[in-house]
């Protein structure tokens, strides 16, 4: 059930004493932790947020085994040069922007090696198989969305308003992404982690502004499990 934790959520804030509250909220506030996820529109994409990403493991699914093989000697074969372009980049004898065109071409170039593995009815197959599993995602999205805005008995004007804090802080984070991919190997990752940090304390006083007391303890409680379950 996608919105488990939201209904566990939901009877933990009722049941659990003010001073087991406050033992767990103030880890939370002391470290500045996002402390509201909500379930947004994926689109979807592979690794590295490529739209073309190939999916090894449901490939294998449809592929026999002569086929399994061959796939494996050729992803064996351009991991191999990447790594060697990488090893470049890092010894200082490619700058990066050479060794990002070399790797997108590599990557362009076993795709199109991996394609040809595949017979027309493997390849719709794996096409059917992409939408089926897009289509589970985006249910189990929306089934968690409802959980949420049920726990926390939210209204229309917060679902609209929350939407907005979660669009702005998005946004933010890419941003900051964004810069720290072009400052490349100059990147002050310090700066960045507080920088991250800071939007992160921003947010949560939007939140603070959004709900009431109730909410935000559910909002809390759901956080504490979110991180218990990911370790």
């Amino acid at each position: 059930d996608p919105g488990f934790l939201w209904k566990v959520a939901a009877e933990m804030q009722k049941n659990l004493t003010q001073d087991e509250k406050d033992k767990m909220f103030s880890w939370m506030d002391a470290h500045s932790v996002a402390f509201l996820h909500a379930p947004g529109k994926k689109d979807h994409r592979g690794p590295k947020g490529d739209k073309n990403a190939i999916d090894i493991r449901l490939m294998m699914s449809v592929l026999d085994s002569d086929q399994q093989e061959s796939l494996k000697k050729i992803i064996d074969s351009y991991r191999s040069k990447m790594d060697e372009v990488l090893r470049a980049m890092k010894e200082g004898s490619k700058d990066e922007a050479s060794a990002k065109a070399e790797i997108e071409a590599l990557e362009l170039a076993m795709k199109n090696e991996i394609d040809s593995l595949l017979t027309d009815e493997q390849k719709n197959k794996i096409d059917s198989l992409q939408s089926e599993t897009k289509q589970k995602m985006e249910d189990a999205r929306l089934a968690e969305r409802d959980a949420m805005v049920s726990a926390l008995d939210m209204t229309s004007d917060q679902i609209a308003k929350l939407a907005e804090i979660n669009q702005k802080h998005d946004e933010g984070i890419k941003a900051l992404f964004e810069a720290m991919k072009n400052a490349g190997n100059g990147a002050d990752k310090s700066s960045f982690e507080l920088n991250i940090k800071e939007l992160n304390i921003i947010r949560n006083n939007e939140l603070k502004l959004l709900f009431n007391q109730m909410q935000l303890e559910v909002i809390k409680v759901h956080a504490s499990l979110v991180m218990m379950f990911a370790r």
